[in-house]
């Protein structure tokens, strides 16, 4: 009998010990997902708010960080418009903003100004004008700014130079002169520079003799000279040269050739399609051999002969030519 008691006791006191611990449990996972639901409807609650608001006007793509902040938003329509972008003053953790080809005008980049976390804002193809760019001047984190075949003047150049951790920019495809480059001598992280088809000359280019870390330029379709090349010599790292339809002759090419191989010993894709050269300066087109991480160069539509290029290919083994020859 006093055996049956005993056990009958122990049993009891496991089964309240059971009972207590599922409470506690209980308690803890009622505890758990009243936090996550106050954590998420109060600091991300009107962030998730306005992703759905702008869903609902455009055409969106997010990304979130392992938080649940949004740090990544996409919209490339004409459906994002300034009405659309008026809810991304709730994204404050927003770093990397592509809105190419959006509806997107002026009057948005005055909220963009206010994200404290961009690092990285795409506006190709927009209504962007120099009076919008005046308004990123507070973003100091930026990193990559890309104003392709915006409506900009000389004076946005003035913000722009100002952002000191700038490594990409592009002003490729807008009105822009030797007189705003000048506000770009400061930018001592850019890496990457695309300056296709503006109005820069080689004197405009020099302003960016302190940004020694370029490893990407593109001039193409530019007018260059002398002090193009001059300016070249300040870049040891650089990687890729475009320079398609410019104006380089044979006459700049020999000291052109010599510059990238004492000054630019990294480089490693050049394009030069559709230049004046001739067979001219197959002499120095040669020294690309010289050249030790060169794979590749665009070639394409010169004045070069079918014959004198055969013999540059010959020169330069490791080089990987692209060109256009009619079928004889």
């Amino acid at each position: 009998m006093t055996n049956k008691t005993e056990n009958a006791a122990r049993m009891s006191t496991r089964t309240r010990t059971a009972i207590l611990a599922s409470m506690a449990l209980l308690i803890c996972a009622l505890g758990t997902a009243w936090g996550y639901q106050s954590f998420f409807s109060g600091r991300y609650g009107a962030e998730r708010k306005a992703v759905s608001a702008l869903k609902r006007l455009a055409m969106v793509e997010v990304e979130y960080d392992d938080q649940g902040a949004v740090v990544e938003l996409r919209a490339n329509s004409a459906r994002m418009t300034d009405n659309a972008a008026s809810h991304l003053v709730m994204l404050q953790s927003l770093q990397r903003l592509n809105l190419n080809q959006s509806g997107v005008t002026d009057k948005s980049l005055e909220i963009m100004g206010a994200l404290p976390e961009l690092r990285s804002l795409y506006l190709e193809r927009t209504a962007v004008t120099s009076a919008g760019v005046a308004a990123l001047a507070s973003c100091e984190k930026l990193e990559e700014l890309m104003l392709t075949e915006c409506a900009i003047q000389d004076d946005a150049l003035e913000t722009i130079g100002q952002l000191p951790a700038l490594t990409l920019l592009s002003l490729s495809e807008t009105p822009i002169t030797d007189a705003g480059m000048f506000h770009l001598q400061s930018l001592p992280h850019l890496k990457t520079l695309y300056l296709r088809d503006t109005a820069v000359t080689g004197e405009g280019f020099a302003m960016l003799k302190s940004s020694t870390d370029l490893r990407l330029i593109d001039l193409s379709d530019n007018s260059i000279n002398r002090s193009t090349i001059e300016t070249l010599r300040s870049f040891p790292n650089l990687e890729r040269l475009y320079l398609g339809r410019t104006s380089l002759t044979d006459e700049l090419l020999p000291e052109f050739i010599d510059t990238l191989i004492r000054f630019n010993p990294h480089l490693r894709g050049l394009a030069i399609m559709e230049v004046p050269i001739t067979d001219n300066s197959l002499t120095p087109l040669k020294r690309l051999a010289e050249l030790p991480d060169l794979a590749v160069v665009d070639f394409r539509e010169t004045g070069v002969t079918r014959g004198a290029f055969q013999e540059l290919i010959k020169a330069t083994p490791e080089v990987n030519f692209s060109a256009h020859y009619p079928v004889e």
